[in-house]
């Protein structure tokens, strides 16, 4: 969850907002947060997944940079059309980890739970999460709108919780109450700008 940072320090230098003294305080707190949820979850770290993973968290902030930068448009048409990009690199890249049996025994042989997997994450994760971020995004600061993906691991946290019946520690709720105290500080206190 390091991009609500990296797109802080983006949009910071790309479109010229400024943080304020409150956001920077609680996007400190909410990122403290993430790490003490990380802690219970860091045996085993191997160090290619973490670049990777890093990586990821780049491109996501210039994204969210470069979503500020388009004004303010439509937010279904621009993720469908944003998500048209992504299908030839991501069946290659399917194709490239997965092999080609994967592929053909998903066309060929899907299931309820494949048409229920694929219409949460077209309608319900695309168009609905991605759509409302966009409009956020162009909307307001990034440095108001990025620091919200913190709630990213409780809600995986809570979920799993709920529905899998996963085990919480109490370091994962302190840091899951660090995390809202971070964003409550962050989007509640005003303060002139850094």
């Amino acid at each position: 969850q390091v991009q609500a940072i990296f797109t802080m320090i983006i949009a910071y230098f790309v479109l010229g907002e400024r943080p304020g003294r409150a956001q920077i305080v609680g996007a400190a707190i909410a990122f403290d947060g993430i790490g003490f949820i990380a802690l219970d979850r860091l045996e085993g770290l191997i160090l290619f997944p973490m670049v990777l993973t890093l990586l990821a968290a780049v491109a996501w902030g210039i994204a969210n940079v470069l979503t500020k930068l388009a004004g303010k448009v439509d937010p279904v048409a621009f993720i469908v059309w944003g998500s048209l990009w992504a299908v030839p690199p991501l069946f290659v890249l399917s194709y490239l980890v997965e092999g080609g049996d994967v592929l053909v025994e998903f066309v060929t042989k899907p299931d309820l739970s494949t048409f229920a997997m694929l219409a949460f994450l077209s309608y319900v994760a695309t168009l609905f999460g991605i759509g409302s971020w966009t409009w956020l995004l162009t909307r307001h600061p990034a440095s108001t709108v990025a620091p919200f993906t913190l709630l990213v691991p409780i809600t995986g946290l809570l979920s799993g919780w709920l529905v899998l019946g996963e085990t919480i520690s109490g370091l994962e709720v302190f840091g899951g109450l660090l995390v809202i105290t971070g964003l409550a500080v962050s989007v509640f206190a005003r303060s002139p700008a850094a």
